[in-house]
């Protein structure tokens, strides 16, 4: 009996020894070390990853407000002009259907007599017809076509021998808008 109990006690230091050592081997946590070095590196690239996505996102952003507001200020003066161009267009309206009510009355004046420098005071010039309503009409086209000097000159011409026409205020304040232009 005493080869039993020996080789019981062997048996029992052999088991001692394995479940105090372990189950695995060296191998097997190189193994597990592998993997975890694995998981922290692709750990680390989907953080750098991420950071690259937040920073594009945030000066997308960015760059998203200030074409808004680019584009708002587009807008704003993409109405801005079309509202001056429906007022020139509404006022070049009135004006044609002003000019088309005067041609069909068609308003000539009549020539003007204009006295000389000489002393003698009995004979006067005089003026051949002048068609107020073309004058105007020229000079305010001079207006619109940026001719302001032309313009000028053709108001200051209807002010002189038509000066009591329905439309000489509105002449005076075309040859203020002409030299203010």
């Amino acid at each position: 009996m005493r080869l039993i109990s020996k080789i019981q006690i062997v048996l029992l230091f052999v088991l001692i020894a394995v479940i105090v050592s372990g189950c695995c081997m060296k191998r097997d946590i190189d193994a597990v070390d592998a993997k975890i070095n694995r998981i922290r590196a692709d750990q680390q690239q989907m953080k750098d990853s991420l950071e690259r996505l937040d920073s594009l996102f945030y000066a997308n952003g960015e760059e998203s407000v200030k074409l808004r507001a680019e584009i708002r200020s587009s807008l704003s003066d993409i109405l801005e002009q079309f509202q001056m161009l429906q007022a020139n267009m509404n006022d070049l309206q009135g004006k044609v259907t002003y000019m088309a009510e005067r041609s069909t009355g068609g308003v000539a004046i009549k020539p003007q007599v204009i006295p000389t420098d000489t002393a003698d005071t009995t004979t006067a010039q005089v003026i051949p017809g002048i068609n107020c309503q073309e004058l105007y009409d020229e000079s305010f086209i001079n207006i619109r076509r940026g001719q302001y000097e032309e313009a000028i000159q053709g108001f200051t011409d209807y002010l002189k021998y038509c000066g009591q026409q329905d439309m000489a205020d509105n002449a005076r304040f075309w040859v203020g808008e002409s030299y203010y232009s």
